[in-house]
């Protein structure tokens, strides 16, 4: 903090120029002498208060001292309660019904012929997978939620779709055993074929831990999905709500989750703990090595960066042409462009490689304004359009939000009209 070379009358006596500032606005009259600026460091020439005079100042300086320490300490970490809620979300899991058989100890008897044997998997461990049995006819899913592949001795493991076709089996409850404890997950299963095709499974966990905090100088819902881990790492997923001032339904888009969160210019280092059912979750303010994005497109009304190898969550709903961001490699954008009026959205997601080192500028060649492309293609007497809303670096966005009338078509032949209409949905 600070130094002193003697305590002698006419010695110079040096300290750090910030406790001098403090001490001089603070005791400037408890004490006489020359003041000399010089930078990071200040003089003072002793004259006449002597030794007492100068052991009396370095007192003073240690008071100062830690009163600015005290000033300069990094603010107390913020600690916020999650809770779990059933069915608010949609994270899609991997289900193989090929390549991993799943050999059931024990199955129930079945109406059917067809059965469809599979395996949902949780986390990355491949060894980690809760296995299932569908029986088609019977429009019943049997699923073996405690692991010992055995189909018969799990309570409420007996799941019925309504629809015979598309098969939905909705609410199916697991109590997980996890590093972090019992925890518990909701999940959704559909499966449907065509014939003698091959079965499509999908497995969505519904549920998550949200609560309501203040980061980035907002207050915001703020959610974490795990997939079933018990571990937040970059395979699981973070949602933000709209804001006051951003407040769009479909702006709840899921975000990569990570430990390390840049939020509105705001870096916070973060840490989950499981307590029971809750998650609470822990962002402690950090400085980052920081480089500079420049958004080259228009209209961007949220931007959405990540990247793996430790790098940021980048979300930001307050922007600038030039932004200052954390130095890292990104790999996944996600943009929302705001029309005029603010009742439409636009919406893209990309992945290219953006590089943004300390002290040096990098380009996002993204965002608006939009450009139409429309292409055609013809077959026998039968013409097919295909609209698209381009942006500046040819990406391709979808209208969300407010539907608008439906686009129109004038065919046009030596400059005389000869056919019209309007395009459908879908």
């Amino acid at each position: 903090m600070y130094w002193c070379v003697g305590l002698k009358r006419g010695n110079v006596v040096q300290i750090d120029a910030t406790l001098v500032r403090c001490v001089a606005s603070r005791f400037a009259p408890s004490f006489q002498g020359d003041r000399a600026v010089d930078r990071s460091c200040v003089k003072l020439y002793c004259r006449e208060a002597g030794f007492r005079a100068s052991v009396f100042f370095v007192a003073l300086l240690i008071a100062a001292g830690v009163a600015v320490a005290q000033e300069a300490a990094s603010p107390e970490p913020l600690v916020f309660r999650l809770e779990h809620v059933p069915d608010e979300f949609s994270v899609h899991l991997y289900i193989d019904t090929e390549t991993t058989e799943v050999a059931f100890k024990q199955e129930p008897e079945y109406e059917g012929s067809v059965i469809t044997r599979g395996a949902i998997f949780l986390g990355s461990d491949p060894e980690d997978f809760i296995g299932f049995a569908c029986d088609h006819a019977a429009h019943k899913l049997y699923v073996d939620k405690n692991g010992n592949l055995d189909l018969t001795d799990d309570p409420d493991n007996v799941y019925t779709s309504i629809d015979s076709f598309f098969l939905e089996f909705e609410g199916i409850r697991l109590q997980r055993n996890t590093e972090a404890g019992v925890l518990p997950y909701v999940l959704n299963v559909e499966i449907f074929s065509f014939g003698f095709s091959a079965v499509y499974c999908t497995a969505i966990i519904t549920s998550g831990w949200r609560g309501t905090v203040e980061l980035g100088g907002t207050e915001r819902i703020f959610a974490v999905v795990d997939n079933g881990d018990g571990m937040i790492t970059n395979d699981d997923e973070f949602v933000f709500g709209p804001t006051d001032t951003l407040e769009f339904a479909n702006w709840d888009e899921h975000v990569p989750a990570s430990q390390r969160l840049f939020l509105n210019g705001h870096a916070y280092d973060l840490s989950f703990e499981f307590e029971e059912e809750d998650l609470v979750v822990t962002a402690a303010a950090s400085s980052e090595p920081m480089g500079t994005l420049n958004l080259e497109g228009e209209h961007i009304a949220r931007l959405i960066l990540a990247g793996s190898d430790n790098a940021f969550t980048i979300l930001a709903d307050s922007l600038e042409r030039e932004m200052a961001v954390p130095a890292g490699i990104y790999d996944h954008q996600e943009l929302y462009l705001l029309a005029e009026g603010g009742d439409t959205a636009f919406y893209t997601r990309a992945a290219h490689e953006i590089t943004v080192r300390e002290g040096a500028q990098a380009a996002l060649a993204m965002g608006g304004p939009l450009r139409n492309s429309l292409t055609y293609r013809r077959a026998g007497r039968t013409l097919t359009f295909s609209h698209e809303f381009l942006g500046v670096g040819g990406e391709t966005y979808d209208p969300v939000g407010v539907r608008r009338p439906a686009p129109q078509v004038v065919v046009y032949r030596d400059g005389k009209q000869i056919a019209s209409g309007a395009f459908e949905y879908g």
